[in-house]
């Protein structure tokens, strides 16, 4: 038994070294939109971003409808987020470093909600507005709407910094050397 907990207490100790890898979260601005009836002015735009457990993988088309952690995404009057909306589409590519080149998002309103909002992020146009009636992700025109056509926002990808090689710290050793010597004390003794 204490063969084990030796063995567990080490175990834990050179955990501790180990780097953690981290969520990653990539942010969106988009272009101010050219089409727009009110509500909506050609001033506003769609924003947001999008966390995901680690970063997403280079040269890829991801669709991240099941793993995206978190997100949020407005066009100046409504905010979409995982607590208010229904993901129709989620997905990205990215290139051989890892950043977003293409994406097709697009977010609707959950709920019964009449009219709906909808939000449409794509790489050759964003789009925002309202449905009525209520479609869920089904085909619907929206009225009013913004739009901006063949301008691609542009993404932010988190750091990606180089990891160091894992070793243990100094208090670590100290403990793990304690450790040790406790542990031949306690053999020679038995």
């Amino acid at each position: 038994m204490r063969h084990f907990l030796v063995s567990v207490l080490a175990v834990i100790l050179l955990a501790a070294a180990a780097p953690a890898i981290g969520q990653a979260t990539y942010t969106y601005q988009g272009n101010p939109f050219d089409t727009a009836f009110a509500p909506y002015t050609t001033s506003m735009s769609v924003s947001g971003s999008f966390q995901v457990a680690a970063p997403l993988p280079a040269s890829s088309v991801i669709n991240l409808s099941a793993s995206v952690q978190q997100y949020s995404f407005g066009d100046g009057i409504e905010v979409r987020n995982e607590g208010n909306s229904t993901i129709c589409q989620f997905s990205v590519t990215t290139n051989a470093a890892g950043a977003i080149t293409a994406y097709d998002i697009w977010l609707r309103e959950s709920g019964a909600a009449d009219p709906q909002h909808s939000l449409e992020a794509r790489a050759t146009t964003d789009l925002a507005g309202f449905a009525s009636p209520n479609a869920g992700c089904g085909a619907a025109a929206l009225n009013p709407f913004a739009s901006v056509n063949g301008q691609p926002g542009v993404w932010t990808s988190p750091v990606r910094a180089i990891e160091p090689v894992p070793s243990l710290s100094q208090i670590g050793l100290g403990l793990f050397a304690a450790l040790m010597a406790g542990f031949a004390v306690w053999r020679m003794a038995a």
